[in-house]
């Protein structure tokens, strides 16, 4: 199975790559399956910008069967997806509702559970799909972790921006 799974790997594939990894971990030990099948899986998913979001879940599974493991999550690969289920809400998007704010939000968890470092670009995004869904209470918390946890300046666009959209829904 890991061979077939690399195979898949090798071409792209990242379905039957996904459902291979699955059937590997559901008939023998998740321990047994070595962390690079793992990240080759997910490297596969976030091809072409999370195959326009549809590997989105996927990838996020996987992630979350790492940390299961107790392996890490590469920071580039763990931020480039969450950015990436984080894109524009426009009728044209290659998304067409895939991915989204959920997936993004349980891919960070994932990441820092596994203590991998989360990027402040992917908090300030995280920030604004969230102030953009509605849900200012939740973006403040993303800024907030930026801003006294981490003691980072995100740019004054990212708060003009969280402003903006709390206005718009007190508006409405």
């Amino acid at each position: 199975l890991i061979s077939e799974i690399q195979e898949k790997c090798e071409n792209s594939h990242w379905k039957g790559a996904t459902r291979k990894l699955k059937r590997l971990t559901r008939h023998h030990s998740p321990l047994s399956v070595p962390e690079e099948v793992f990240i080759k899986v997910l490297e596969t998913c976030s091809e072409n910008r999370l195959h326009a979001a549809r590997a989105s879940e996927p990838a996020r599974k996987v992630m979350e069967q790492l940390v299961e493991q107790q392996y890490s999550i590469p920071e580039k690969l763990g931020n480039y997806c969450i950015q990436n289920c984080l894109d524009d809400s426009r009728a044209d998007s290659p998304h067409q509702g895939l991915g989204g704010v959920d997936t993004a939000l349980a891919t960070v968890s994932a990441m820092e559970r596994s203590h991998s470092h989360v990027q402040s670009d992917t908090y300030e995004k995280l920030a604004i799909a969230l102030a953009k869904d509605g849900s200012s209470s939740e973006a403040l918390i993303m800024l907030r972790k930026l801003v006294v946890d981490r003691s980072e300046s995100p740019p004054l666009e990212t708060f003009a921006t969280l402003a903006h959209h709390a206005a718009l829904r007190n508006e409405h």
